[in-house]
């Protein structure tokens, strides 16, 4: 594990093409390393916020489509540092390990005061 960041340091962009995936945590680490990505449309991966904001979302085995966004990126460091940049923003607010125990803390006092309430 400890490894990743530093082979992540040597590239500016992770790719993640998978056929399915149903939320590739090598995605959540490269984000959270600040490296922008690119995913296949496949499970939950486009479900890490928005197309061109903080990665960019390829249709499933589409081979032109992955040439396409390559040159995109390779063409505009500009890009790449603003998707890498928002990419870490995401993991740190929404996917870190503080961001989730606040959300699970909420979700339990919801629970609790539903509870109290009598509501199911």
């Amino acid at each position: 594990m400890e490894q990743l960041p530093a082979s992540f340091e040597k590239h500016d962009v992770v790719w993640v093409p998978s056929l399915y995936d149903n939320l590739a945590l090598t995605c959540l680490e490269a984000m959270a390393c600040g490296k922008a990505i690119a995913v296949s449309d496949v499970g939950r991966l486009p479900e890490m916020v928005n197309h061109g904001e903080t990665r960019l979302i390829l249709p499933v085995a589409d081979a032109e489509a992955l040439s396409r966004l390559t040159g995109e990126l390779c063409d505009s460091p500009e890009l790449r540092h603003l998707l890498g940049r928002s990419a870490r923003h995401y993991t740190k607010t929404h996917r870190s390990v503080d961001a989730i125990y606040a959300k699970t803390v909420e979700l339990y006092e919801l629970a609790l005061a539903r509870k109290i309430r009598g509501v199911a």
